[in-house]
């Protein structure tokens, strides 16, 4: 089953245009036994419908093992050196350890730079517009991320729990303050490798946006799972993100250029919160780099609305160099792509971290040196390296 799982998650992400996730097996000899005529329907609507009882589960599972295969294929190559990993006192000495680094830090900068000044705070006003629809996006949710738990629980009370109940889009476009009219374009269901999404006009900002859903579900899960690196845009980032960045474009990116072509004076903005700022990020990156599907997607709806709306010729080209002119706001994204990437989207995507947040700072390789920083930290690491030895293990002899 896990190596089902894994498979499965290799797939998934393959089949988005521009991704080859690296063999980690030799290919197969052709096979000589004649062709099976079993018709295979029946397994996938078995799995089907166990994916459809499970509600989710099913990619938890499936999440949850491919976190353990990378953590065990981590670990295996310290062999019984690598229990050590897993001392909790690991925790605390590295803890203590952050802690006396942090303080260093601070001395150093005070003696060094006695005078300096404060960097000045940053103007956040612009970012107002993606940060409302980037909560937005999560629907009747919305109200929670707003008001908080508690706030949110007496918003309820007091409304009737009506938002709870309402439908999603209408709920939507209440958090964001537009019409519902507006959301021309919205997919709800979350799937893997596929989040919730939206496109809306924003009048009163003269904007057209693509929102994006973080982490909500279980299906979510898995998507956040594959983290492991693919080939994207010339550089390399986050599997997981570039395969539904891809399913997004396939659904939304048509829907906005047609808004854009029936608006053509609006500009167009990417947002989204967590795992959707990740897929909002991708998607800014390939608009910006001119990818051919991309624009043909975008070519599509642009010509949908000269057909069916009455756009003008003019409209259409204004749209096109406005799509191609797209902004990018990210809030507490994952880590998501290489450096070189993210330097050379700096002109045009903005990414917001709050305080110490853990989520933007983890990432496969932040993991890999946690668990080394850990082992290393451990005091029975010297034990289990005694040990390693008499069993004869990696460290015999050094």
């Amino acid at each position: 089953d896990a190596v089902d799982a894994v498979d499965a998650d290799a797939e998934a992400v393959s089949a988005a245009p521009g991704i080859e996730p690296p063999s980690t097996a030799p290919p197969a000899p052709p096979s000589t036994a004649p062709p099976s005529t079993a018709p295979p329907v029946a397994d996938d609507a078995k799995k089907a419908a166990i994916r459809l009882k499970t509600r989710g589960w099913w990619e938890a599972e499936r999440a949850l093992v491919r976190v353990v295969n990378l953590l065990i294929k981590e670990m295996k190559p310290l062999g019984m050196e690598g229990v050590a990993t897993f001392d909790p006192i690991a925790g605390i000495m590295l803890w203590r350890e952050q802690r006396k680094a942090a303080a260093a830090r601070r001395r150093a900068r005070a003696e060094l730079y006695p005078n300096e000044d404060p960097p000045p705070t940053p103007d956040l006003k612009p970012l107002i517009l993606g940060m409302k629809h980037s909560v937005a996006v999560y629907g009747a949710l919305a109200v929670i991320m707003q008001k908080g738990f508690v706030g949110g629980l007496k918003h309820e009370v007091m409304s009737g729990f009506k938002s709870a109940g309402d439908d999603v889009t209408a709920a939507a476009a209440r958090s964001a303050g537009i019409d519902p009219a507006d959301i021309v374009s919205a997919n709800w269901s979350t799937l893997t490798f596929s989040p919730a999404s939206y496109v809306a006009i924003d009048r009163g900002a003269k904007t057209v946006v693509v929102a994006i859903r973080g982490t909500a579900q279980l299906e979510d899960l898995l998507t956040d799972a594959c983290c492991t690196s693919v080939p994207f845009c010339g550089g390399w980032a986050h599997a997981g993100v570039v395969a539904s960045a891809w399913q997004v474009v396939q659904t939304q990116i048509a829907p906005a250029a047609r808004a854009m072509a029936n608006n053509p004076t609006f500009e167009l903005l990417l947002t989204g919160h967590s795992m959707g700022a990740g897929v909002a990020a991708c998607i800014a990156m390939l608009l910006r780099l001119g990818d051919a599907d991309v624009l043909a997607a975008a070519s599509e709806g642009i010509r949908k609305a000269v057909d069916e709306d009455g756009a003008s010729e003019e409209d259409a080209a204004a749209a096109t160099r406005n799509v191609t002119r797209a902004i990018c706001h990210c809030f507490a994204a994952p880590s998501t792509c290489s450096l070189d990437l993210s330097n050379a989207a700096r002109e045009y995507v903005t990414a917001v971290v709050a305080g110490k947040d853990v989520i933007p700072r983890l990432c496969y390789g932040s993991v890999r040196r946690l668990l080394r920083r850990l082992n290393s930290a451990a005091p029975s690491q010297p034990m289990m390296r005694a040990i390693s030895n008499a069993l004869g293990g990696r460290d015999k002899g050094g």
